[in-house]
């Protein structure tokens, strides 16, 4: 009887480090596929800086760029493109917007002019945000050329019409006036818009935004009864043991939690989400980072489905959009 025991036990112990592996693997190739698919906009934009710095320079200006991108993750088939409108936009900066050394002087300014790029992630859309600390744009000046142009509209437009330019002649830097109109053209493809705010004297900011069809997700794996769900880790606020105390509501910290339960009797945590919901689990199994897509599943509550981790796709739910 006890090798009977002691053999099968060891079968049971065989399969655990199977299974361990085959999530290793699994885990692995989810990291392989991410790299293929994403790349960190920093990487991106590596040596930007110094490209514009040399930009600047012949045209006798100083300038330095600042760029707040950290954590941000782009799908590489955009990274070119996003690459390429961010060259637009600065290059435009510095032969429009920077004053030479000696006008920022007399301005009161840096004799070094500051051009910044900032981007974040808000769900499912990457933002981006290119500014300068130059002299803004001559409104008048736009408008002018904008008679001789034979454009009607407001000022803020006509800037993205092709060929429009303000200035007389053309280099090899800017000046062709197809700069912004490719910023504006690839935004619109990608379903986004974009907004122009001029500070006469004190610079100009474009801030654009575009969704993206799939995103690296932090997902918080759980279990109750027979049934394998997700969290958005973004949603959850912490997780707990659960308390004798715990009947519909919980009182945790002064703040109150509905609790939410899509099973039945006891179970061991309470997951409490932003949405003062607590949802009751058997057991918390994980966090994963993957890729998902954005589009709407057509399912009440759930947000979208996991893939790949799991046997079968994980729903992620809405805590909030919840029906119990």
């Amino acid at each position: 009887m006890k090798l009977g025991v002691i053999e099968i036990r060891l079968q049971d112990e065989e399969k655990e480090e199977a299974l361990r592996e085959l999530r290793l693997l699994k885990n692995q190739l989810i990291k392989i596929f991410e790299e293929i698919q994403y790349i960190d906009l920093e990487k991106v934009l590596k040596g930007f800086g110094t490209m514009i710095k040399a930009d600047a320079e012949r045209r006798r200006k100083k300038v330095e760029v600042v760029l707040d991108v950290g954590g941000v993750r782009i799908e590489r088939e955009d990274a070119n493109s996003l690459k390429n409108i961010l060259v637009h936009l600065v290059r435009n900066a510095v032969a429009h917007g920077i004053e030479s050394p000696e006008d920022r002087k007399r301005a009161g300014k840096r004799e070094v002019g500051r051009i910044t790029i900032k981007s974040w992630m808000e769900g499912d859309r990457i933002h981006v945000i290119v500014e300068d600390d130059g002299k803004g744009m001559d409104m008048k000046e736009i408008e002018k050329k904008m008679k001789e142009l034979g454009i009607k509209g407001r000022p803020e437009d006509a800037i993205f019409s092709p060929g429009f330019t303000t200035s007389e002649t053309a280099d090899e830097v800017s000046g062709r006036g197809m700069g912004l109109y490719a910023v504006k053209e690839f935004v619109d493809q990608k379903g986004g818009e974009i907004f122009l705010t001029n500070r006469p004297g004190k610079g100009v900011s474009f801030h654009f935004y575009f969704p993206i069809k799939r995103i690296l997700k932090k997902v918080l794996i759980l279990r109750r009864k027979g049934a394998i769900f997700g969290l958005n880790l973004e949603d959850v606020e912490a997780t707990i043991k659960r308390d004798e105390r715990v009947r519909d509501f919980l009182m945790e910290e002064k703040r109150v939690y509905e609790v939410v339960d899509i099973g039945e009797g006891d179970f061991n945590y309470l997951v409490l989400t932003k949405f003062k919901e607590a949802i009751a689990v058997d057991e918390i199994l994980g966090i994963r980072e993957v890729p998902v897509s954005m589009e709407s599943v057509g399912i009440k509550g759930v947000k979208y489905f996991v893939k790949n981790v799991w046997p079968i796709p994980i729903p992620v739910i809405s805590p909030k959009d919840l029906e119990v």
